[in-house]
C-alpha cells in the first residue's frame, strides 16, 4: 500500500509515475480534503512524500502544464487524478497504442523493429500505471537509421 502525504494530509495512492523524481501522474483515494489538498499542492509545484513498501520517496511536480480532477465515490471518499500534459498514461500495456502515441509525439512513424529500444528509453518509473515520456525525435530517427544499416529491419508496419 502506497500513501501520499503533504503537510498533515494523507491519502492512499492508487497509481503514480515519476520521471527523474518529478511526479508526472498521481491517482489518489481518500477524504475529500486530503485528495484535493494534496493535488492542489502538487499542481502548485510542492514536494510530496510518497510512502511505499520500500520506504519514503520525495516527489515534486516541477514545471509544465498540469491538470487534475476529483470525483466523489460511495462512502464519502473521493478519487483524484493529476497528470502532466504531454505524457502517455494507461492502465495496461498495449504495444500498438503506445507505439502509435509515440510515433505521433515524435512526428515520425516508429517501426516495430525499433519500438522495444525506443520504449525502454521513454518508459517511466511507475506504480500501477503505464507511463511513457515524449520520445526525442532525433533519437528515434537515429535508431531507425541504425536498424536499416544493420539489416533493413526498420520498415514501418
Amino acid at each position: 500500500m502506497v500513501r501520499a502525504r503533504f503537510e498533515g494530509l494523507e491519502a492512499l495512492v492508487e497509481a503514480y509515475a515519476l520521471e527523474e523524481g518529478r511526479l508526472v501522474f498521481l491517482s489518489l483515494v481518500g477524504p475529500r480534503e486530503a485528495v484535493r489538498g494534496i493535488l492542489a499542492a502538487w499542481a502548485k509545484g510542492e514536494s510530496l512524500s510518497l510512502y511505499t513498501p520500500r520506504g519514503l520517496k520525495r516527489a515534486w511536480s516541477g514545471w509544465g502544464r498540469k491538470t487534475f480532477a476529483t470525483t466523489r465515490l460511495e462512502g464519502g471518499l473521493h478519487h483524484g487524478i493529476g497528470r502532466h500534459v504531454g505524457y502517455y498514461f494507461a492502465r495496461e500495456e498495449d504495444s500498438r497504442a503506445e507505439r502509435l502515441w509515440a510515433s505521433r509525439a515524435a512526428e515520425v512513424p516508429i517501426p516495430e523493429a525499433v519500438w522495444g529500444a525506443v520504449r525502454e528509453e521513454i518508459a517511466l518509473e511507475a506504480y500501477r500505471v503505464v507511463a511513457l515520456a515524449r520520445p526525442n525525435p532525433w533519437s528515434v530517427r537515429r535508431r531507425i537509421q541504425e536498424s536499416f544499416r544493420e539489416g533493413g529491419q526498420g520498415e514501418a508496419s
